[in-house]
């Protein structure tokens, strides 16, 4: 299933085109999907988790939303998505770290930034 995921201004930042592999908008593999709610990074790192459409740190608030997001916060404006380059060969996906207790989800916005919550 394709999605875009949009951050807390309505940017378009990243995009899944299977359901699994996250991409930047310049091709370049930024984390995965893992059993339908968990976010990884290619190292193994826990990112947090993916729930009703909203990407949401460690602490459960939310860093991206999609436009198939429900419940949580209101949602911006979506801004258009820019143009897709090129998908870089995705990394071999390393040993997961086992992820933290699945936290109550927040109605507030979490404090990474886009670059911040996939490094």
């Amino acid at each position: 299933m394709s999605m875009t995921f949009y951050n807390r201004y309505g940017d378009p930042i990243c995009y899944t085109e299977d359901g699994e592999n996250i991409f930047s908008f310049r091709g370049n593999p930024l984390g995965y999907i893992y059993e339908r709610e968990k976010i990884y990074s290619y190292d193994g790192d826990f990112l947090g988790w993916f729930n009703d459409g909203w990407i949401r740190d460690r602490n459960g608030e939310s860093v991206f939303f999609t436009e198939y997001a429900r419940g949580g916060l209101v949602t911006p404006t979506k801004h258009i998505a820019p143009t897709k380059s090129v998908r870089r060969v995705t990394p071999i996906k390393c040993t997961r770290h086992i992820p933290s207790v699945r936290p109550v989800f927040k109605l507030s916005w979490s404090r990474y930034t886009d670059t911040d919550f996939f490094n």
